[in-house]
C-alpha cells in the first residue's frame, strides 16, 4: 500500500499548482487582444525658411576703409577709374628743391602703406625732392578648386602635359583694365599736380604691375606724335616714365594657370631705361629669380639696369632714411632728376 499511496500524496500535492496553471492558461486564451487607441496624427511643424547664404564681405573694400581712417585726412585722396573709386597716398615734396614724383606700387597681400619699405619710401623720399602717390591696387584672383577628374591620367604623359612654356612667343595676359584704369588715374592725378617727371616703383607682383605698365606707356608714347604735355612746360620728353624701381619683384603673377607666361624682363623694351633691381632675399624664389631677370638685362644690352641685393632692415640712419631708400634715392638722382619749370604762356 505504501506505493500507491506515494503516488496519491504527490498527485495531491501538484494538484493545486496544475489548477493554477490551466487557470491562467484559460484567462489568458479568452482574454481578447487589446488595440491600440487611435489618435489624431499630430500637426507637423512648419519647416523653418533656411536663410539665404550670408554675403561675402567685400575685404579690399573694408581695408581701404581702414587705411582712410588711420592716415592723416591731408595725405589721403580718392581717385576714381570709371566707375571705381579707391584710395591714394599723396605727400608732397618738402624740401623745396623738387625734383619729380614716384609712383608707388604694392604687391599681393601687401596695402598702399604696407610692407615698411613702401611706408619708408613714401615717407623719406619727400624730404630729398621726391614727391610720393601711392595707390590701392586689387589683389590677384585666388585659384579655382581643381576639377573632379572624370578619366585615369595617361600612364605615359608627354613631356609638356601640364607645364606652362615660358619661351619669347608665348603670350601672357595683359594687365587687367581695373589696374590699368587705376594707374592711369594716379598718372592723371600727378599731371595735375604739376608732375610730369616720373618714376614708377613696384613692390612683389607690384613690380610686374609695374613694367608691364612702363612698357604700355613707352609703345602708346613712341607711337604719338605729341612730346612733351600739352601747353604745361616747355620740355621735351624721352620717354613717359623716366625710372623704374623694382623692389622683390615677382617674376609672374601668383595662381595664373592654363596660360603661358613671360617672364617680368621679357617687358624690359627700352635699353636706356633706367632699372634699379632691389631684393632682400628672404623669399625663396629670389634663389632663381633675380638671376633670369640679370640675365635678360645683359641679353638685352639695358645700359642702366643696377640689381642690387641688401639687407632688410626697417632701422634709419640718423638722416631719416634706411639703406633701402638711401639706395633708390641715390639712383633716381643720378638717372631721372629733373628741375622745375615755367609753365608755358
Amino acid at each position: 500500500m505504501a506505493t500507491p499511496l506515494n503516488r496519491f500524496f504527490c498527485f495531491a500535492s501538484k494538484a493545486p499548482l496544475l489548477l493554477c496553471l490551466t487557470w491562467y492558461s484559460v484567462v489568458a486564451i479568452a482574454q481578447p487582444a487589446t488595440t491600440p487607441e487611435t489618435t489624431a496624427p499630430a500637426e507637423q511643424p512648419t519647416p523653418t525658411p533656411i536663410p539665404s547664404a550670408r554675403p561675402v564681405p567685400d575685404l579690399e573694400a573694408r581695408t581701404q576703409q581702414l587705411i582712410a581712417q588711420e592716415l592723416s585726412k591731408e595725405e589721403v585722396v580718392w581717385l576714381e577709374a570709371g566707375a571705381d573709386k579707391f584710395p591714394a597716398v599723396w605727400k608732397a615734396d618738402t624740401s623745396g628743391d623738387p625734383f619729380g614724383a614716384i609712383l608707388l606700387i604694392h604687391g599681393a597681400g601687401q596695402t598702399l602703406d604696407w610692407p615698411s619699405s613702401l611706408h619708408e619710401l613714401r615717407n623719406s623720399l619727400t624730404d630729398f625732392g621726391w614727391s610720393t602717390l601711392s595707390i590701392s591696387l586689387p589683389q590677384p584672383d585666388l585659384p579655382p578648386a581643381p576639377p573632379r577628374p572624370s578619366a585615369p591620367p595617361a600612364e605615359n604623359p608627354t613631356p609638356t602635359d601640364g607645364i606652362a612654356t615660358n619661351d619669347d612667343d608665348a603670350t601672357t595676359p595683359e594687365l587687367s583694365p581695373e589696374i590699368t584704369a587705376r594707374l592711369q588715374a594716379a598718372v592723371a592725378y600727378l599731371n595735375s599736380r604739376g608732375q610730369y617727371n616720373l618714376a614708377i616703383a613696384g613692390e612683389d607682383v607690384g613690380a610686374l604691375w609695374a613694367t608691364q605698365y612702363v612698357a604700355r606707356l613707352a609703345r602708346d608714347f613712341a607711337g604719338s606724335k605729341k612730346n612733351r604735355p600739352r601747353g604745361k612746360v616747355n620740355a621735351k620728353m624721352s620717354r613717359p616714365v623716366r625710372a623704374l624701381i623694382l623692389i622683390n619683384a615677382r617674376n609672374s603673377v601668383p595662381y595664373q594657370t592654363g596660360v603661358p607666361e613671360k617672364n617680368l624682363s621679357d617687358w624690359f623694351n627700352d635699353p636706356g631705361l633706367p632699372i634699379l633691381d632691389v631684393y632682400f632675399g628672404s623669399h625663396f624664389l629670389d634663389e632663381k629669380e633675380p638671376a633670369i631677370r640679370a640675365k635678360n638685362a645683359r641679353r638685352k644690352r639695358l645700359t642702366d639696369y643696377v640689381q642690387l641685393q641688401l639687407i632688410d632692415s626697417p632701422i634709419q640712419s640718423s638722416g631719416g632714411e634706411t639703406q633701402l631708400s638711401r639706395r633708390v634715392r641715390g639712383f633716381l638722382n643720378k638717372h631721372a632728376k629733373g628741375v622745375e619749370l615755367e609753365a608755358s604762356r
